[in-house]
């Protein structure tokens, strides 16, 4: 759908079971923030999207009828490849866009733990040159010596030129250009091949050595990770980030103030604790105007970590409580509390 007043933007997000409820508010603030004359073109790599969140999305179209979405079953992809609580197999589904997506040329690919704050147009007309994407580098690995990225060079046998390591939570992806040279192929030859206990990150380090020096360094503002939001506002810039950063202080800074795409990586907003900083203040906002402001968004970290150390059954009893508090912010910060007191006796106990 391509005309004189309307453009066609292609945006895929990864999904399962526990982020249907992220996805929705992700597809919801793209739309809420979208100029007139844009159409979405949203592909979901579907590792488990609840059928409740795929008809919620749909109802959006009621309000925001620029946007058509379709669905990828890939839950029976990836299974025999190492994931845990923090890297599904969900990980590895943006590895198979190019070929999955033969008719799209040029895709942004994002997480769905995000928020989508700008219009688009900006992103998409960046020009890749020769690059297969553009990324924003991965600002926890931009210290001189960083132990991880160290480990990351010797296991990939990728040379320390002065490449920045790339967060693969958001790609501007030339697609054409990946299959025209054979890409994916490479990259899925070496997620089968690298001893699986070198894998850091296992998407990230895979697509960061295939497409070594054939990555874009894009503006902070498209990935900017809530968690670096003090450090990057109140914080040494140099000690805090890292001389290796790819980004000058009034850059990373004027993207925390006014970023175009929030990633809840490491941090996932806390429904338990609230807001702990400006840009989880955003998603709170948006998501209590949002038609899944009565939904849980992410699992709170404490009910995760008794559920992993004790049994998962365990995790739904106490995710009871919240799901029916949902409307109640101060009793939900006092089932927080508690749960904290509980974590560090089951703590003391293994």
């Amino acid at each position: 759908m391509e005309n004189d007043n309307i453009q066609t933007y292609s945006i895929a997000f990864s999904a399962d079971k526990d982020f249907s409820v992220p996805l929705g508010i992700a597809i919801y603030s793209l739309l809420l923030h979208a100029k007139p004359g844009r159409h979405f073109d949203i592909h979901v790599l579907d590792g488990g999207v609840t059928e409740q969140g795929k008809a919620m999305i749909e109802d959006l179209k009621a309000d925001y009828p620029c946007f058509d979405v379709t669905y990828w079953d890939l839950s029976n992809q990836f299974n025999d490849l190492p994931s845990n609580f923090r890297f599904t197999v969900a990980t590895y589904y943006r590895l198979r866009l190019a070929n999955l997506l033969p008719h799209v040329s040029k895709i942004f690919y994002t997480d769905a733990d995000v928020l989508i704050c700008d219009d688009l147009e900006e992103l998409f007309q960046i020009d890749l040159g020769e690059c297969y994407a553009g990324a924003t580098q991965e600002l926890s690995a931009a210290r001189e010596g960083h132990e991880g990225l160290n480990a990351y060079r010797e296991a990939f046998d990728v040379p320390d030129d002065g490449t920045p390591y790339y967060c693969a939570g958001q790609l501007l992806l030339d697609l054409d250009r990946i299959r025209q040279d054979g890409i994916e192929d490479r990259m899925m030859g070496k997620v089968y091949s690298v001893p699986p206990e070198v894998l850091g990150a296992p998407d990230q380090d895979i697509i960061n050595s295939v497409m070594h020096g054939r990555i874009k360094t894009i503006p902070y503002k498209y990935g900017s990770i809530a968690f670096f939001e003090d450090r990057i506002l109140r914080g040494n810039y140099l000690e805090d980030i890292g001389a290796c950063c790819a980004y000058t202080e009034a850059e990373l800074k004027e993207a925390a103030q006014h970023p175009a795409v929030i990633h809840y990586a490491t941090a996932k907003p806390n429904i338990l604790v609230g807001p702990r900083n400006r840009q989880e203040a955003m998603f709170f906002d948006l998501w209590k105007v949002s038609p899944w402001r009565h939904c849980v968004p992410y699992e709170p970290l404490k009910i995760r970590e008794v559920a992993n150390r004790t049994r998962p059954c365990v995790g739904k009893m106490l995710m009871l409580f919240p799901r029916m508090a949902i409307r109640c912010p101060r009793l939900l910060k006092m089932y927080g509390k508690l749960l904290s007191a509980g974590t560090r006796l089951v703590r003391t106990k293994s």
